[in-house]
């Protein structure tokens, strides 16, 4: 998955690496091989994605790292972690992984977390209310000059970013 503003597809021009990695539910006994052969995968991935222009993410938010390849099941704990119990760590990392966007293997693995989070926000006012705060606190978009833009049409304000 890409995650952050490559989830979003907000790249003009080439970016750090911000990507995560999700396989499949395995046997307990199986799950430390597969991460490793995962995690290798990753690491071969995101170094050749460094040759050709993208920068290492300098915040380690990257498939090759252990945090961010996981399970379905371990992603979804990890979401319901940051949703049930939100703090400014956990907004701060749903801010980065609410935006992710599939790129490549099997796309039900990507939509069974999406179904997950939907869950779990849904009607949840104490992770709404963090989420809003945060918002608060982040400057408004502006313009190229520092400022809002606004265009009128017909008697209506538009904001033109």
């Amino acid at each position: 998955m890409n995650i952050g503003s490559q989830g979003r597809k907000e790249q003009l021009l080439m970016t750090d690496q911000d990507n995560a990695l999700v396989f499949e539910d395995v046997e307990e006994q199986h799950y430390d091989d597969v991460k490793k052969y995962f995690l290798e995968l990753a690491e071969k991935v995101t170094k050749t994605l460094h040759k050709v222009g993208y920068e290492f993410c300098p915040a380690e938010m990257m498939a090759n790292n252990p945090m961010w390849c996981k399970s379905v099941t371990d992603w979804n704990k990890q979401y319901n972690s940051w949703i049930n119990k939100p703090g400014e760590k956990g907004i701060l990392m749903c801010s980065i992984f609410f935006d992710y966007d599939f790129i490549v293997g099997d796309a039900s693995l990507v939509d069974l977390i999406s179904e997950n989070i939907f869950a779990n926000v849904h009607n949840n006012q104490l992770f709404y209310a963090y989420l809003g705060t945060d918002a608060l606190k982040n400057p408004p978009p502006l313009g190229f000059l520092g400022n809002f833009w606004w265009k009128r049409m017909e008697n209506t304000k538009i904001l033109l970013i």
